[in-house]
Order: C-alpha cells, then sequence, then structure tokens
C-alpha cells in the first residue's frame, strides 16, 4: 500500500504528521502545504501521474479548501482512500464525507492520536504548539513545545527541514535531543526580539481589545504569528499584524480572555481563516491599510466603534 501526507507545516501539524507517519510505520510520502495552497501540491500529484499511485491520501492539520474537491472525488472515485484529519471549522463542511476526524475542538495532534489508536507526548506538543491547551511552565512538554516553535519560525519555507524533523519525531526523538533544533531555536530568538521590538515601534491604532501594527512591506510569513502571539498576551487584546510586499497579509492573535473569533473573521472578511484565537488572511494587491485600520476595530466591535462601546 503507497501511502500520502499531506500536511500542515506548523509545531502541531508536524507533530500530528509525525504520530501519522509513526503510525503507518513509516512508509509514507510526505508534502507540506497550507489552505492557500494545498491545491496546487494535488495539481502537481496529478499533472506528473503521481497521484493515481497513492492508495491512501492522508490530509493533516489543513483547513478545507474548496479547490481541491475535484481531486478528493477523482481520488474516491478510483477508490482510493481519502483520510482528512482536521480542526479548523472551514472543514466541518466535508465531515463525514470522508474517513478520519474532524473536530474543532482539539488540536491536529490530539486527533491524529486518536485515529490511530496512540499514546504519545508528541499529542500533548502539538496541542501545546497550537494553544488548543495551556501546559504549566514546569511542565517538560512546555519547553518541548516552545523549542518546536521557535525552530520552525526560522527559514519557515524550509520543508527539508520539516520532513528531517517529522522523521526524526517519528524515531522517538524529543525536539530538545535534535542539535538543528536548538540551533535553529536560538537564531529565531534573537531574530524575533529585534523583530518584536520594531513592531512595537509600527502599533498604528489601538484600543481596549484592539491593537494594529503595521510592517508593509516586510515579509514575515513563518514569523508574524510568533510576534502578533507575545503581543497578544502582554497586552491581553487582538493583535492585526499587517505585513507582506507582492501581497497585503493580516496575520492575528487573540487572548484567551476576549471573546473574539480570529479564524471567522479572517474567514469571512480576509479570504482566510484559522481558529478562535488564531488566524490569517489577505487582501490580494489592495495596498489601502487607512481603511484596514478603520475597518479592523469595527468588526472586532460588531460594527460599532470603541467609543460607542466603552461608555
Amino acid at each position: 500500500m503507497k501511502n500520502l501526507i499531506i500536511s500542515h507545516g506548523d509545531g502541531d501539524g508536524v507533530c500530528a504528521c509525525a504520530i501519522c507517519y509513526q503510525a503507518l510505520d513509516k512508509n509514507a510520502i510526505i508534502l507540506f502545504a497550507q489552505p492557500f495552497n494545498i491545491e496546487h501540491r494535488f495539481e502537481e500529484l496529478f499533472r506528473n501521474g503521481e497521484l493515481p499511485s497513492f492508495d491512501n491520501i492522508y490530509i493533516i492539520d489543513i483547513a478545507y479548501n474548496g479547490n481541491i474537491e475535484a481531486y478528493l472525488e477523482y481520488l474516491r472515485g478510483s477508490n482510493k482512500r481519502v483520510i482528512y484529519i482536521d480542526h479548523h471549522f472551514q472543514s466541518l463542511t466535508i465531515k463525514g464525507r470522508y474517513e478520519g476526524v474532524i473536530d474543532t475542538n482539539y488540536s491536529a495532534s490530539t486527533l491524529t492520536a486518536y485515529y490511530f489508536h496512540v499514546l504519545t507526548p508528541l499529542e500533548k506538543i502539538g496541542s501545546a504548539c497550537d494553544k488548543t491547551i495551556m501546559l504549566a511552565k514546569l511542565d517538560p512538554l512546555y519547553e518541548e513545545a516552545e523549542t518546536l516553535r521557535k525552530a520552525l519560525a526560522y527559514e519557515p519555507d524550509d520543508d527539508i527541514f520539516r520532513l528531517k524533523l517529522v522523521k526524526e519525531l517519528a524515531d522517538g526523538k524529543m525536539p530538545s535531543e535534535i542539535e538543528e533544533v536548538i540551533e535553529r531555536g536560538n537564531k529565531c530568538e534573537e531574530e524575533r526580539n529585534m523583530l518584536y521590538e520594531l513592531a512595537l515601534k509600527n502599533i498604528e491604532y489601538e484600543d481596549e481589545r484592539v491593537i494594529i501594527v503595521n510592517m508593509k512591506p516586510m515579509d514575515l510569513v513563518g514569523r508574524a504569528g510568533c510576534i502578533a502571539s507575545r503581543m497578544a498576551i502582554e497586552n491581553k487584546k487582538a493583535v492585526f499584524l499587517i505585513y507582506g510586499n507582492s501581497k497585503t497579509i493580516i496575520t492575528a492573535r487573540s487572548h484567551r480572555d476576549l471573546d473574539i473569533n480570529i479564524g471567522k473573521i479572517m474567514h469571512k472578511y480576509y479570504n482566510g481563516g484559522g481558529h478562535k484565537y488564531a488566524g490569517s488572511g489577505n487582501i490580494g494587491n489592495d495596498n489601502d491599510i487607512g481603511r484596514l485600520i478603520k475597518e479592523i476595530p469595527r468588526i472586532v466591535w460588531n460594527g460599532k466603534s470603541c467609543v460607542e462601546n466603552c461608555k
């Protein structure tokens, strides 16, 4: 049987992928994707004739994108197994259509461990990376999750590193036992501190619930989430970080004390998605940052201004 795993490449996705890879006796081809580019993965596999060769296709931690429906139906019509394991609300639209587990209440790592009926520390590490569970700082797995997150944030487009990492995690190593993870984490920490200080200088809007940071035209893919998360935690607010060169990207994080659904905001208004406390989107080539700065607070405050809500 030939297996294909297509997984998200963040901490939760990498841990979930490692759990799946280990459960399949390390017999799988692994690719990484995001919701906005997974269709290109399928297109490439279909074009070069590889897609029909797989018997089982596992899609892990990737919010459903309707543009891949034709490929999934083609596979199902060819008697191939499609297994969808995800926790993004966009994937609820296909719940029950394919094998797998779709549940917005848990991390992809937890759902993957549940699907394969395995107990592994990677489940908690992945969940902590995705903030679906909060580990005490004294918990050894807290530091493992932080170490993994930092390593993945350094050179975030390096899928070769991700692949090596998945295989080492599947071999039973902890992130702190992998030398390259430590090296990348240290480099990331230096870079992240520098970028955070820069972000503080580029806050263009702040009220009782919202902070908007404008860091265009910088390319912060893979790093924006760390910056926004830290700012959200330190200020107990929802942080919207605007960046990007060729297109305008918005990455947002919210403190857990706020009843704001970031994922739904990104899905409804900004061509994106995510979870309640984390998400991202984009407005393409639109560079009207002034409009965004006025629009985002009104969306968060349910159509009213902060002044009206703060009375």
